[in-house]
């Protein structure tokens, strides 16, 4: 809406989310004098509404289209001979003459159905929580979309601070502090790279308010703890192929390359991160890693047991063996 633009600090440069405030984060396109004033502006008609009120407020104006021919339909303001206001809405192709034939409406009557269906059809608990679930989806995705970005941004100053005291090093200028200073910001750039990842969704699952769920500190979340369960089905391939060792049983690697391709093909959905597309449309690249190890695995299986199988001339010396 209107308001909503000039209320928008991004037209002075600013990024504002959640108790963060960064100055000069975009190009300023509005002078912040302006700006200033048109928010002094917008405070003091909130606090003397009454001189606006004289003005009728048409709640579907803009939304509202006639049915015969498609124009939309305007508020307007009549007087009776008898001195009486009626509030109403009008083809705006029958007041340019267009041949419409569609006869004004009473505003009252109309804006009435439209609020009683509004309640019916969309205020009601499904219909809300529904719309609360999407809200918070997309506040979710740009709150981490502004903070991926500032993590970015500050990576990049840190690494060009670092690069001008390489730089004063090469020149023979290397002081205690200058060497304190370099070891700060290299553990600096640490923490915000491992940021990133984090915030990149590789490290952790998707949100979740499921009981397994483990709260993420960098997030402020509960995710599915994706890492711990990767640990435990390693874990368990070690005790399992430990096992299968000791008693001489064949075929483990082509074993391995499969339960390990079905558990990566799985493990993807339960994961946080967008890994980019894959020439099959439905599956990331990472599940059709999956299942090429997949193919690799039962292939490699058969094959081992082709290699194995006695060959014709071994069969028959076998049967010689038992005949004599």
């Amino acid at each position: 809406t209107i308001m909503n633009m000039l209320k928008n600090p991004k037209y002075i440069g600013r990024l504002e989310y959640g108790d963060h405030i960064i100055e000069n984060y975009y190009p300023p396109i509005v002078d912040r004098y302006v700006f200033d004033i048109v928010q002094e502006k917008i405070a003091a008609n909130k606090r003397s509404p009454a001189r606006l009120k004289a003005k009728e407020n048409y709640i579907l104006s803009g939304k509202l289209y006639c049915g015969y021919c498609k124009s939309l339909m305007t508020g307007e303001t009549g007087t009776s001979k008898t001195g009486t206001i009626h509030h109403y809405y009008k083809c705006f192709g029958r007041k340019k003459k267009n041949g419409c034939e569609k006869k004004t409406i009473q505003k009252k009557a109309l804006e009435d159905i439209v609020i009683n269906a509004t309640i019916k059809h969309i205020l009601n608990s499904e219909v809300i929580d529904g719309i609360v679930e999407q809200l918070l989806k997309i506040q979710n995705e740009q709150r981490d979309t502004a903070e991926l970005t500032l993590l970015h941004k500050e990576l990049a100053q840190v690494e060009s601070y670092i690069k001008n005291l390489l730089t004063a090093i090469k020149r023979g200028i290397i002081t205690d502090s200058t060497q304190e200073e370099l070891h700060k910001l290299e553990e600096e750039k640490k923490v915000l790279e491992e940021k990133i990842v984090m915030f990149a969704g590789c490290c952790h699952g998707r949100v979740t308010d499921a009981w397994y769920g483990i709260y993420n500190v960098s997030l402020g979340q509960k995710t599915v703890p994706v890492q711990l369960l990767e640990t435990v089905f390693l874990l368990a391939l070690v005790v399992l192929f430990t096992y299968r060792l000791h008693k001489g049983l064949r075929g483990n690697f082509a074993a391995y390359l499969c339960l390990y391709a079905v558990w990566r093909f799985f493990i993807e959905y339960l994961r946080a991160d967008e890994r980019g597309a894959s020439f099959v449309p439905f599956l990331s690249p990472s599940q059709l890693t999956a299942v090429l190890l997949l193919l690799v695995g039962v292939g490699y299986f058969f094959l081992e047991r082709y290699l194995s199988a006695p060959t014709d001339a071994e069969k028959g010396e076998g049967e010689c063996g038992d005949e004599g």
